[in-house]
């Protein structure tokens, strides 16, 4: 029998992952120590378990938990990171907490330029050891954690001066400057474990749950809450969208009636939708108001 591969230690979460459960735990513990099993619960697991100690173990590498057994809390680092005094504070805090492991600080030193190349990449991780199933997790939380320091640095290096009108106006540089998204999707699956999950990718906050209790609900909101921040503001073109002038002609009821239909499928849609000869997966693909136009309703 062929001997299992034991990877070297790394955070098997990327630091966004990693600060959204940090948000979840601190909302419901604070400050206060606790043991692993309280810490799980609070950071959204149904127990301990494989993921949850997984989740933990990468918060204490970034350093965003201190202590250990029974008297695990969140640390300064991690408050900083969630409630700054200032942008700049958070700005150093997110730099601290991305070069805590060691692993992150060979890779930034070996290819400086990022991973744009990821067959090399993929090679000097399995010359240190790591078992090729492992590469791409490792990959993914390496990428992630590094653009969000990207965001940060460009977010904050910018002179202070700058006018609000300046502000305002569009860069095309920093579009250019934006990181693309990785070449392998980091997929978010909801487990009996781990009820929910809400991620930070370079695309946006991203979210798997299940949600079965008002509980669970309030710890999904608080956890987009606490990602809400890393999102880039809309552009100023974006909010200056002139709005058409409403035709006085048209009838309130009717704008209104109209603007509900395209929200959502309803169950009686739905099964108009089947005896049209339309499967369940079809329906479920299908937008709000392409399924209202199939059925004439726009």
């Amino acid at each position: 029998m062929e001997k299992r591969v034991r990877s070297p230690n790394y955070p098997a979460l990327s630091l966004p992952d990693a600060i959204g459960r940090v948000a979840n735990l601190y909302r419901e513990l604070h400050g206060h120590a606790a043991p692993r099993e309280d810490i799980a619960k609070a950071m959204g697991f149904n127990t301990l378990n494989g993921a949850s100690a997984t989740a933990i173990s990468a918060l204490h590498k970034y350093g965003l938990i201190e202590g250990g057994g029974d008297n695990i809390k969140v640390s300064d680092r991690a408050l900083r990171i969630l409630h700054p005094h200032s942008p700049e504070e958070k700005a150093e805090a997110i730099q601290e907490a991305a070069s805590e492991p060691q692993l992150f600080n060979d890779l930034a030193e070996r290819f400086p330029g990022g991973l744009n190349n990821e067959a090399l990449v993929r090679n000097y991780l399995i010359r240190a050891g790591f078992a090729p199933s492992a590469v791409p997790a490792v990959m993914t939380a390496y990428r992630e954690t590094s653009e969000m320091v990207d965001r940060e640095q460009r977010t904050h290096d910018s002179p202070r001066e700058q006018t609000r009108e300046h502000d305002e106006m569009p860069d095309p540089q920093n579009r250019l400057r934006e990181p693309s998204p990785p070449h392998e999707k980091l997929i978010l699956a909801a487990t009996p474990g781990e009820p929910f999950r809400v991620s930070f990718t370079p695309s946006g906050i991203e979210i798997a749950a299940k949600l079965t209790d008002a509980e669970l609900a309030d710890k999904v909101i608080n956890a987009i809450q606490a990602l809400k921040g890393f999102l880039p503001k809309p552009s100023a073109a974006a909010s200056h969208i002139e709005r058409p002038e409403a035709d006085p002609s048209t009838d309130a009821d009717d704008v209104s009636a109209r603007a509900s239909v395209s929200l959502l499928i309803t169950l009686d849609q739905k099964e108009q939708l089947r005896e049209r000869g339309l499967t369940d997966e079809q329906i479920r693909d299908m937008k709000p108001e392409d399924a209202h136009r199939a059925l004439g309703l726009i």
